[in-house]
């Protein structure tokens, strides 16, 4: 049991955390990425105080937050008038009472947070060359655990992937 891993489907933010995650628990895990380079696509994220809660638990917070830039208010305007409906404070008395605050971040600078992370753990396996099609678990060349997640979505196929919409079964290319 020593020598199997957790396989996560995908090397965003969501499943290089859960690697961290499992990790932790002192879990082996298999990071499996169809991209040629790990990274993240898109802009900036919103991050709520139970984020970063989250963030410290994985023991990225304190450089998460070193990276993100804190919203005093969020304005709610009419799309169309372009006037002010509301106004909701998030400054120094909602990050007390939270005990964090509300920020904004880059996608890609969150990512190398998580991905820096997930290569300085012994037990992270990170960004093996997947095929675009799923990756079956019971791969000879990688010995895996049984799934802890699978897409609600998949009907057919194995049930022996994670975070998938559809399984097909062992692609020996695809390692």
């Amino acid at each position: 049991m020593q020598d199997q891993r957790f396989p996560i489907a995908g090397g965003g933010i969501g499943g290089l955390a859960a690697a961290l995650g499992l990790a932790q628990r002192g879990k082996q895990v298999l990071v499996l990425e169809k991209a040629a380079e790990l990274g993240e696509i898109g802009a900036g994220i919103q991050l709520g105080p139970k984020a970063l809660h989250a963030f410290d638990y994985l023991g990225i917070g304190d450089e998460a937050r070193s990276m993100a830039v804190y919203i005093d208010n969020l304005r709610l305007m009419d799309a169309i008038t372009g006037e002010k409906i509301t106004r909701i404070p998030l400054d120094d008395p909602f990050r007390a009472r939270m005990g964090n605050p509300y920020a904004v971040v880059h996608r890609g600078d969150l990512h190398g947070v998580f991905l820096r992370a997930c290569q300085d753990n012994p037990l992270t396996d990170c960004g093996r060359k997947c095929a675009p099609r799923c990756w079956a678990a019971d791969h000879q060349e990688f010995p895996v655990t049984p799934p802890i997640a699978r897409s609600s979505r998949s009907r057919t196929g194995p049930r022996n992937c994670v975070g998938t919409r559809r399984c097909s079964g062992p692609d020996p290319n695809a390692i």
